[in-house]
C-alpha cells in the first residue's frame, strides 16, 4: 500500500502494542525517500502482543494537518496493567473528534481476539469511516 502512494500523497506512520511509536512527528510527502523509510519502520516494529489503541489514536491526533486516519488492528484494545475502558475508548474519540471531523478508517482481521471487529467497526461507524475486515 505504502508503494502505491502518489508523490502528492502526505502521510505518517503510528505503530503500537504497549507503547506507541511515530514514524515521524508530522506528515511527510510520499516521494520515493520516505517510503523507504516507511517500510523499514514497519519493518523495524516486533509487536509483543498488547494493544494500546487509546495511546495509538491520541498520537495521531496530534499529528499536524491530519485530515484521515487508517487504524489497522489484530485484538481488541487491550494492557494488562493499565486495563482500556472500550467505551470511554469510543466516547473519548468523538469528544476529541467532535471539531475535526476525521474519519478513522478501521481494518480488522478475521482472527482477531474477543470482539475487536465489533469494535473496530463502531468506531468507523462513529466517526464516518469505514470498516474492512481481511481473512
Amino acid at each position: 500500500m505504502i508503494r502505491e502512494l502518489p508523490r502528492s500523497f502526505k502521510f505518517c506512520l503510528v505503530t503500537f502494542d504497549e507503547d506507541v511509536d511515530r514514524m515521524s512527528d508530522q506528515l511527510v510527502g510520499a516521494t520515493p525517500d520516505q517510503k523507504r523509510r516507511a517500510l523499514k519502520f514497519i519493518d523495524n516494529f516486533d509487536p509483543d502482543g498488547l494493544t494500546s489503541t487509546d495511546r495509538a489514536l491520541d498520537s495521531a491526533f496530534k499529528i499536524p494537518g491530519v485530515r484521515t486516519i487508517v487504524l489497522l488492528s489484530d485484538g481488541m484494545p487491550y494492557r494488562a496493567k493499565d486495563p482500556i475502558d472500550v467505551m470511554g475508548l469510543l466516547e473519548h474519540i468523538e469528544a476529541l473528534n467532535r471539531f475535526e471531523h476525521i474519519p478513522i478508517h478501521t481494518v480488522g482481521f478475521a482472527s482477531t481476539s474477543g470482539n475487536a471487529g465489533g469494535f473496530l467497526e463502531e468506531l468507523s461507524r462513529r466517526t464516518d469511516g469505514t470498516y474492512t475486515e481481511v481473512p
